[in-house]
């Protein structure tokens, strides 16, 4: 009789490991689903590209400044149609302040870059 435990013992992990085996393979994790725009995260990027562009203004790379203050002044503008309530005076103080250094480089607003 003690032979008998001893053997179911001993299999009890083997059968175990053959049921895993039959089982189908886990799924993968999903990709995480895409977080929802928000506000604050566009206007920071916004706002982080206006202060690299007037670095690299300063540093004499009126090119790429300006292509990064439009691309600010874009993003700004989308905060301001896609949450139109959003912290509405700051955003719009930082379109006026950036248009206004736009033209004040020269640039036209149907200028394409």
């Amino acid at each position: 009789m003690k032979w008998i435990l001893i053997l179911l013992t001993a299999l009890l992990p083997l059968v175990s490991l053959g049921q895993a085996a039959d089982e189908p393979n886990p799924k993968p994790n999903p990709t995480p689903e895409k977080k929802a725009p928000d506000p604050a995260d566009t206007y920071f990027q916004a706002w982080s590209l206006s202060r690299d562009a007037e670095k690299l203004r300063k540093e004499g790379v009126a090119d790429e400044a300006q292509e990064k203050m439009v691309r600010a002044l874009k993003l700004f503008r989308t905060v301001q149609k896609q949450w139109p309530e959003w912290r509405k005076e700051m955003v719009k103080g930082r379109l006026v302040q950036t248009e206004e250094i736009l033209k004040e480089w020269g640039w036209k607003e149907d200028e394409v870059i």
